[in-house]
């Protein structure tokens, strides 16, 4: 096990580089499946920032009157939104980049 455990270092060392080094074609374009992966991973953060969005505003709508976690729904619930509203503008730049691929 210890040699084996030696010699992995070297073994690594000698692996191609990062799929994102090798997949920059020479004009500087990302390939295309390298702008899919992550328009899939954007898809995936909008969902789960739905989600969120959603249970905060039951949590908001379920009437509780306690002002400080009121506040602290409403805080949240802004947060959210900002960070929807920026995964949405790096999904549209993505989506754009896809089609001219």
């Amino acid at each position: 096990r210890r040699r084996a455990a030696q010699r992995a270092p070297a073994a690594r060392a000698t692996k191609r580089p990062a799929t994102r080094e090798r997949s920059r074609p020479a004009d500087g374009r990302r390939a295309p499946s390298i702008v899919r992966k992550e328009l899939k991973e954007a898809e995936r953060e909008l969902e789960r920032l739905q989600r969120r969005h959603d249970q905060l505003v039951a949590e908001v709508g379920a009437g509780t009157t306690d002002h400080a976690e009121l506040a602290r729904l409403g805080a949240e619930l802004a947060e959210v939104d900002e960070r929807r509203r920026q995964v949405e503008d790096r999904w549209l730049a993505l989506a754009e980049e896809a089609e001219s691929t």
